[in-house]
């Protein structure tokens, strides 16, 4: 957790992790989250902020890189001390899970965050083929929706797993979806992204009616 504090960039214990190794440029696409690009957003790690750092997510290593001071080498940190970071308008967090937990701990974005919490798991990995004897390869993406629900994390590739963890307003998230033609199947993502703060709404609503 973000505990107030922020360090000037000269003296920052970001970077002193290891140097970052680029990818081969022959591999088709880029192994970073948007852009191969260095992108500009803020960091909370060890507990402390820091603003307006050059940053890229490394989503075949799962690792955050920073831009030295020397504004060309890679640092990689370390991926347990990150609490949180931003990304234009992406937020990442890193989750604690115990060893009985679905979902490893790591890093994931944060989609929603309410009575029901959506995560999504970004990741690539690098697919081989051999073509006309020549080898190919380039990055695939590879992500992964997981709900938190009283403190427990459920993976979700199918609507009904979303609708088993809102039966209680399963009818009126329905109607939504009718409504405003949201199909799961089209756009997952986006569509658990509309389910859950719609069922976050609604359930405020009926605890403040009860009150």
């Amino acid at each position: 957790m973000y505990e107030g504090k922020t360090a000037n960039s000269i003296d920052a214990l970001i970077y002193n992790g290891r140097e970052h190794i680029r990818y081969l440029p022959m591999i088709e696409g880029t192994a970073y989250y948007l852009s191969s690009a260095w992108q500009t957003g803020s960091l909370v790690f060890e507990g402390v902020l820091y603003k307006d750092v050059a940053m890229q997510y490394d989503l075949v290593a799962d690792e955050l890189v920073v831009r030295h001071l020397n504004g060309v080498t890679g640092i990689v940190l370390f991926t347990e001390r990150i609490q949180s970071f931003n990304l234009g308008d992406k937020k990442f967090v890193y989750l604690h899970t115990g060893a009985e937990s679905s979902l490893k701990p790591g890093i994931y974005e944060e989609l929603v965050r309410g009575k029901l919490s959506l995560y999504a798991k970004r990741s690539k990995f690098i697919e081989q083929n051999i073509v006309f004897n020549v080898l190919e390869q380039k990055f695939i993406d590879n992500n992964g929706l997981y709900l938190l629900k009283d403190d427990k994390y459920y993976p979700v590739k199918k609507q009904k797993e979303i609708f088993a963890l809102i039966a209680d307003k399963k009818r009126e998230v329905t109607a939504l979806m009718k409504r405003s033609k949201i199909k799961y199947k089209s756009n997952p993502e986006l569509a658990a992204i509309k389910i859950v703060e719609y069922y976050n709404q609604i359930s405020r609503w009926y605890e403040e009616v009860a009150v």
